[in-house]
């Protein structure tokens, strides 16, 4: 149920606030029917749905529930064990999933798109073949019998290389091996031409956090999360595996822990810097895509393609309470009639113009020295390799003469 502060004060000088969202109309609906009249009630303080505290009380609206302050607690609430002790839950709402809400980054050229043409994997397989291929090539021409070599095995690196070959005489075997190192390497350097243009053209988006690990990694991230949820006490108990990491980090101060009431302007004001990841269930995720395109009609959230914790979710009501079994009953009718999926598509329409926006983008503009700059890179350390290798020629060829005893 989405609460939202209004602005001035009601009667008796109270705060007014504005109650809307997909459970709220199955109040109204099941009040209806039942014929019931009921008061909406905040939890006091933290605004919580809640959480067991190590001294074995409650928090939040569970809380509220326990203490006979409320029949029916709204949430919806996730179903745990642990909560399952203390009050009763109806018929479960929806499914939904733990994921993270980033801000995604500007367009950016990928620097070393010269090397990012061929895979990893392209670009090994091409060198061991190439050093093969010399091997074999080198070890034949040794064994032959002839008194001078036809073709230096050299002259497959300089076709890898584009460069051209003077002349060729050879035997047979040689034109069959040779042969088919050119076609080879026609394939795969007309692919790599195609494909390095193909980036050229390609800006990048940056959507660093999709995972628990890779906020993890990145120690200047910061992960913020509503307080007093099952969420944080899972992290609180969790003795191993990433959520003790993630608790660990806490510990660091990478966690900033927010309420839930009015929760919306302090993500926006946190997660739009970049470096901090709101975690939550997708359905608050699918808020603010809504928010963020209607108001301004581009995509500044990404949602992580990470999920994690998915939570069955239902109302609550008091231990053994004889409205359980009535809720049920009228819940169970609306939602196979599609009524409660029809209230949350309601609420967030167009979130999935943001759900999977592009991460790339391909431009037309002149190239500039920033794009290229990783061509620059390779080629000016070709430059300097090759300056160290005519000397070291230098050098050998003086020191080999040195060597040569005189015929006297």
């Amino acid at each position: 149920m989405d609460v939202r502060k209004l602005e001035g004060k009601g009667i008796g000088n109270e705060t007014r606030y504005k109650y809307s969202g997909p459970v709220l109309e199955l109040l109204k609906i099941i009040a209806d029917d039942m014929n019931f009249t009921y008061t909406l009630k905040l939890p006091p303080n933290d605004g919580a749905w809640g959480v067991l505290y190590p001294n074995g009380t409650w928090n939040g609206i569970i809380r509220m529930i326990l203490d006979k302050e409320a029949d029916i607690g709204l949430g919806p609430f996730g179903i745990t064990y642990v909560r399952s002790k203390f009050v009763d839950y109806t018929t479960p709402l929806l499914v939904d999933y733990t994921q993270n809400l980033g801000r995604r980054g500007n367009t950016e050229v990928a620097l070393w798109s010269v090397l990012l043409a061929l895979q990893p994997s392209v670009w090994i397989t091409t060198f061991v073949m190439l050093a093969i291929t010399f091997s074999f090539v080198y070890l034949l021409d040794k064994s032959s019998s002839r008194v001078t070599s036809k073709i230096s095995p050299y002259y497959y690196a300089r076709t890898f290389l584009h460069q051209d070959i003077r002349y060729y005489v050879g035997d047979s075997w040689e034109l069959y091996i040779f042969g088919m190192w050119l076609m080879t390497m026609l394939v795969l350097t007309e692919s790599y031409k195609s494909n390095l243009m193909s980036l050229l053209a390609v800006r990048y988006i940056k959507e660093p956090y999709h995972s628990f690990r890779e906020i993890l990694d990145d120690k200047s991230a910061v992960l913020v999360l509503f307080s007093n949820t099952v969420f944080t006490q899972i992290l609180s108990d969790a003795k191993s595996g990433i959520f003790k990491e993630v608790a660990d980090a806490g510990k660091q101060g990478r966690i900033i822990e927010i309420p839930t009431q009015g929760y919306i302007p302090v993500v926006d004001k946190f997660v739009s810097q970049g470096k901090y990841v709101f975690n939550g269930p997708y359905l608050m995720m699918r808020l603010f895509l809504t928010q963020d395109y209607m108001e301004k009609g581009n995509c500044k959230f990404y949602v992580s393609r990470e999920k994690v914790l998915p939570f069955i979710y239902a109302l609550v009501v008091q231990k053994h309470s004889p409205l359980r079994e009535a809720l049920n009953k009228r819940i169970q009718a609306l939602i196979e009639g599609g009524f409660y999926n029809y209230w949350l598509e309601q609420v967030f329409p167009n979130a999935g113009m943001c759900k999977n926006p592009p991460r790339k983008m391909t431009v037309k503009s002149a190239l500039s020295f920033m794009t290229l700059s990783g061509t620059f890179f390779i080629l000016l350390v070709g430059y300097v390799l090759g300056f160290f290798s005519l000397c070291f020629e230098i050098l050998l060829s003086k020191f080999s003469k040195k060597l040569i005893p005189i015929d006297t």
